[in-house]
């Protein structure tokens, strides 16, 4: 069939029967209460086309900030009905904290237990309509090995899918040192979210539309245990990310600068 080809971001992020069809890379950001008032008309304007929203962090373990515990995120219901009425594609994200006391002493428990209170309160925003939900993985990595921090992830991520649908997988958001060194390829099934800064102290020198994530030194490849090499060893081109959070230095129309920066990512076409 001649014409425009669906992104990736529909083909296989989107949930439900919606169609997406661009000739570029889709441009979004992902947001919490960090970013203040947001106006979303104005970034829907912007050309920004969807937004991962912070909704809750940890679990039902510990209750306040103190002990990096339970944290629902108060933006969260404004924000993501807000840019979902505005006609951007939105999702929720869950911030893990496997870094945490496990609850009851038990991998398995903990990760149930944050995932369920991510559906507790995302969970209607897991439908038809929606970007797969996120899995934010940013910390465990020195209380738990790689094996363990794998079956946490897939553990909460499997809580999810037995709720709403192997349609709600979680996406995986990590950088390259998760990727790589904290997590292994038990993970890869789900889809990623790479953040990888190529020039994150001068983001114009990176391109969002044409470019890529770049090895860092001391590393084979930037997609660690998402990467699947050719026979012949090459890392995977092009590379395995759904998508790449290109800079945490972006401005955005609708987000007042004075109050903060906003991540900037894409997914592949």
């Amino acid at each position: 069939m001649n014409g425009p080809r669906p992104t990736h971001l529909s083909l296989t992020l989107l949930l439900g029967l919606q169609t997406f069809v661009a000739s570029a890379r889709e441009m979004g950001i992902d947001v919490s209460q960090f970013q203040g008032t947001i106006n979303w008309t104005q970034v829907k304007s912007s050309g920004k086309t969807f937004a991962f929203i912070r909704s809750t962090r940890g679990g039902s373990n510990a209750a306040d900030l103190t002990t990096s515990g339970r944290y629902d995120d108060p933006t969260f219901i404004t924000n993501i009905t807000q840019a979902k009425a505005t006609g951007l594609l939105v999702s929720a994200y869950h911030f893990a904290r496997a870094d945490t006391p496990l609850l009851n002493g038990s991998i398995t428990q903990d990760a149930a237990d944050e995932a369920n209170h991510f559906l507790s309160i995302a969970g209607p925003y897991m439908a038809a309509g929606y970007l797969r939900p996120v899995l934010d993985m940013e910390a465990g990595g020195t209380q738990l090995s790689a094996t363990q921090l794998s079956q946490w992830v897939n553990t909460f991520c499997s809580t999810i899918t037995a709720a709403k649908g192997a349609a709600a997988d979680p996406i995986v958001y990590v950088s390259t040192d998760y990727a790589y060194n904290q997590l292994d390829t038990s993970v890869n099934t789900h889809f990623l979210w790479l953040a990888r800064y190529n020039n994150n102290n001068n983001p114009a020198l990176t391109n969002a539309q044409t470019d890529a994530p770049q090895t860092p030194s001391g590393y084979n490849n930037p997609y660690g245990a998402w990467n699947k090499p050719s026979p012949t060893g090459a890392a995977q081109n092009p590379g395995p990310w759904s998508f790449w959070q290109y800079t945490s230095l972006g401005a955005c129309p609708g987000i007042d600068p004075a109050v903060n920066t906003v991540d900037g990512s894409a997914p592949p076409l």
